[in-house]
């Protein structure tokens, strides 16, 4: 199991948060359920952790294009400001070019866009695991109402969140927003 990170080095780190799924994973393991039962919760914990690591990827990569074109975007107006002859425009021009690249790769990209749609993905589907695990909401109703009897119901709700994951994907993420807004 990873170890939590301090929250120093946390603060505005793009980092998976494989601990999370790492306890959730025990506390899903730890409840009375028959092999194939255990089999699902393996493949599920295994899902989450490959959503972490492509959410975090996401937010790094989109960070690295966003930071550096605002901090450029800023810097253009008092060098046109400042009148600094030749080399200043020369500058301006270089970092306006530099902007308007690296806002459209993140617009080609994604990165944004699929690093907000995998972290609503990850944790929606924690938060139902949890509820599970409580026998919260609806799980509580089971007949009878314990973990194997809600585990129909449970992984039904995933499979509904996976399936939704993948309608949005295709959606929100591959499609360029140009494209999206025409067939809406």
């Amino acid at each position: 199991m990873l170890k939590r990170q301090s929250k120093r080095a946390k603060w505005g780190a793009a980092y998976p948060r494989f601990h999370e799924v790492e306890e959730l994973e025990a506390a899903l393991s730890s409840l009375q359920l028959d092999r194939h039962q255990l089999l699902f919760i393996r493949a599920f914990a295994d899902r989450l952790r490959r959503f972490e690591l492509h959410a975090a990827m996401s937010r790094r990569g989109h960070r690295h294009l966003q930071v550096p074109a605002l901090i450029a975007a800023a810097a253009v107006p008092p060098l046109i400001a400042l009148n600094l002859g030749f080399a200043g425009r020369a500058v301006a021009a270089v970092l306006g070019v530099f902007v308007a690249a690296a806002t459209g790769v993140e617009n080609l990209l994604g990165a944004g866009r699929r690093w907000r749609h995998l972290r609503g993905t990850v944790e929606y589907l924690k938060t139902e695991a949890w509820m599970y695990v409580a026998l919260g909401g609806e799980y509580g109703n089971a007949d009878p109402p314990t973990h194997a009897g809600a585990f129909p119901r449970f992984a039904e709700q995933i499979d509904s969140g996976l399936r939704r994951e993948i309608e949005e994907y295709i959606d929100v993420v591959t499609r360029l927003p140009a494209e999206r807004d025409a067939t809406r």
